[in-house]
């Protein structure tokens, strides 16, 4: 709903790893959200598949602060991390420089 009041489409939803991945692949979005934490495959092993597939940007909204999951989502393509509960205004600043990396990224 944050999102969709600023004017972003969404394209997609998945419950798990694996529902993450094949819309990426079907859809391609300008940007993906992903838990960390997610039934068959986590988000990190997800956002890494994306990433080295298909260079899709992953935003990382996640419950865990700890350091060995930050350091685990230093992956090319991820692009932020926000830690739960999320605010419209801790999200919408991190989708945009989120966008603005990836475009950074790919010149």
């Amino acid at each position: 709903m944050m999102l969709r009041n600023h004017g972003y489409e969404i394209v997609g939803e998945g419950g798990d790893g694996d529902r993450a991945i094949e819309p990426a692949f079907k859809l391609k979005p300008d940007l993906v959200l992903m838990d960390i934490e997610m039934p068959k495959i986590n988000g990190l092993k997800a956002s890494g598949v994306i990433g080295r597939q298909l260079d899709i940007p992953v935003l990382l909204i996640t419950a865990y602060s700890q350091k060995e999951f930050v350091e685990k989502s230093k992956q090319d393509n991820i692009r932020g991390y926000l830690v739960k509960p999320v605010s419209e205004a801790s999200l919408i600043p991190a989708v945009i420089i989120a966008f603005q990396q990836a475009r950074g990224h790919r010149r």
